[in-house]
């Protein structure tokens, strides 16, 4: 617990609001800690404001929103599944702070007789900065840039967002939600989503004030609505030195733990080529067996003998522990595929040719996640 009680953390999200308050933003420099969100860092960058955090949880985040040069020194917070040039310290300079839990990290710290840290992220970057600023002990946060909704001119993002990776309005009647102008606006499924969490998230949290100083976009039950002038009239004197806090931080783990910590980690990586070549193995297996039900539009002798190894490799590929952590890697590298490529008129073939597309592609997955692991 390295947090005065009395310091808040100001998070900043990339909502279209950032825009207008930014240069009151910049009033809380050197008065509290700022975390900023990846997509929201050239926003800042472009105001001339260093932030005293930055966040990125995503396995690959566009490394054009990481200016290296100017980032050069600030503490980055992330997971083990993050873009792997932010996790490498020889690519971005600067202390880094995994806390982002994994299934891996659990095992790590089941191993070590840890006690476990709880983790209750609500599935990207805001509501992962949000859950560890918790975790250091900050009993105020501060948002900033949280819209969870377009702006009245339609805007998504922050206008520092580039522009390929903005995204276009669109209406949606089912995902209206009100404002902090007390209006019904436009919001997206997604947002929804991470609005119902903190909604849901912040009423558990024990003697922690959430105030809300996004200056619009969707109000936030559980907050106090602040403008961010108040705000920075509120903390305008206080200070506090990122060394000290950084210096305060220390490592669950001692040195016998990091001896045994490398130890499991190599053997993980044993753990990882075993499985790299097992699930290489099912893909083509799984191939295979697609074909071979294609080819024959009947189940064969061959097929239920192709099913039975396949389902066999399965089973190996699962009792290793590193599969939980290939199998996240895989949900965070995944991309959209295109079902329904085989066809039969027998019904239960098809059903198995469903069954096997799907599995292929799992398959497929899991070969390129264990081979994105090795990058760690």
């Amino acid at each position: 617990d390295v947090w005065d009680k009395k310091m808040p953390m100001v998070i900043v999200g990339a909502g279209p609001s950032l825009d207008k308050n930014i240069e009151e933003l910049k009033r809380l420099k050197g008065h509290v800690p700022i975390l900023c969100m990846d997509s929201a860092l050239i926003t800042l960058e472009q105001h001339g404001l260093i932030p005293d955090f930055y966040m990125s949880i995503e396995a690959k985040k566009p490394l054009e929103l990481f200016h290296k040069d100017w980032l050069e020194g600030i503490p980055y917070l992330g997971g083990l599944a993050s873009t792997t040039e932010l996790v490498d310290s020889n690519e971005f300079i600067g202390p880094k702070i995994f806390c982002k839990d994994t299934p891996f990290i659990e095992m790590v710290y089941k191993k070590m007789g840890l006690r476990i840290p709880t983790w209750q992220s609500g599935g990207n970057v805001g509501t992962a900065a949000f859950t560890a600023s918790v975790e250091v002990g900050a009993k105020t946060l501060i948002l900033v840039g949280h819209d969870h909704a377009f702006s009245e001119s339609g805007e998504a993002h922050t206008d520092g967002r580039i522009e390929k990776y903005r995204e276009s309005f669109w209406k949606d009647e089912n995902n209206m939600v009100e404002g902090v102008n007390g209006r019904m606006i436009q919001s997206r499924c997604d947002w929804k989503l991470y609005l119902q969490w903190y909604i849901r998230s912040i009423p558990y949290l024990d003697d922690v004030e959430v105030i809300n100083a996004t200056e619009g976009g969707a109000r936030i039950q559980g907050t106090k609505e602040m403008k961010l002038s108040d705000v920075v009239k509120q903390y305008q004197d206080c200070e506090f030195s990122i060394e000290e806090i950084m210096g305060a931080m220390e490592s669950p783990f001692d040195d016998d733990m990091m001896v045994r910590i490398h130890e499991y980690t190599e053997e993980m990586e044993r753990q990882r080529k075993s499985l790299l070549y097992q699930a290489e193995k099912a893909e083509e297996l799984a191939r295979q067996l697609l074909r071979e039900l294609s080819l024959n539009q009947a189940i064969t002798t061959k097929s239920i003998k192709m099913s039975q190894d396949l389902l066999k490799l399965n089973e190996e590929m699962m009792k290793k522990e590193i599969y939980k952590f290939i199998d996240e890697c895989k949900e965070a590298i995944e991309k959209d595929v295109e079902l329904g490529q085989y066809h039969s008129d027998n019904s239960e073939v098809q059903e198995y040719l469903n069954m096997y597309e799907e599995a292929y592609h799992q398959y497929e997955g899991l070969v390129a996640a264990a081979k994105f692991l090795k990058e760690r």
